[in-house]
């Protein structure tokens, strides 16, 4: 998941570089910022897992996934399609599925 938003990251980060259209520009930044906004709480994540904070992981999970939504949003005006939303939708699905992890690990059953 983490190489996931990171290689995200870095692909929208060239693209930004050899953007010439304004609008582009402006969708990428606020992409680049989800997914900044991503790795942080990727990182918070693996941080509770690893402290046995588990609790916290699904929430976290969450906003990680609602991040790519709203890069994906961002591309909303008519005529302009995301040239990210099959890496959207992956760090979201990823999401899902992590979130779903950490609601069993979390249940009363998993102890």
């Amino acid at each position: 998941m983490s190489r996931n938003a990171t290689d995200t990251h870095e692909y929208i980060s060239r693209l930004l570089e050899n953007a010439t259209d304004p609008a582009m520009k402006k969708w990428l930044n606020s992409c680049l910022k989800s997914y900044g906004y991503a790795l942080s709480g990727i990182s918070d994540a693996f941080r509770d897992y690893a402290s046995k904070v588990y609790e916290n992981i699904d929430f976290t999970i969450q906003i990680v996934g609602a991040q790519a939504l709203i890069c994906e949003h961002s591309f909303g005006e008519k005529g302009h399609k995301s040239p990210l939303s099959h890496r959207n939708n992956n760090l979201n699905r990823l999401s899902n599925i992590v979130g779903a992890i950490a609601s069993i690990i979390n249940s009363p059953e998993y102890d």
